[in-house]
C-alpha cells in the first residue's frame, strides 16, 4: 500500500462492518494516501463509526446496483 497512488474501497454490506477493512482504511490514512470509495449498495447508516469517520471527507462514487 505504501506504493501506491490511491486506495479504492468498495464498500459492500460486509466490508462496512468488517475490522480488516478498518485496519487497511487506518493504514491508507496514516500514509496519506487518498481513498475513493465506491459505493455498491447503500450502507451508510449501518457501517462502522469509526469507518465513516475514515470516509466522511474521501471521495465517493455511488454505484447502487439494482438486484
Amino acid at each position: 500500500m505504501a506504493g501506491t497512488k490511491d486506495v479504492i474501497y468498495l464498500l459492500t454490506g460486509k466490508s462496512s462492518r468488517s475490522t480488516f477493512t478498518f485496519h487497511e482504511l487506518t493504514l491508507a490514512e496514516w500514509f496519506e494516501k487518498p481513498i475513493v470509495t465506491v459505493y455498491i449498495e447503500n450502507v451508510w447508516t449501518n457501517m462502522r463509526s469509526s469507518i465513516r469517520a475514515l470516509l466522511g471527507k474521501q471521495i465517493s462514487l455511488f454505484s447502487f446496483l439494482n438486484k
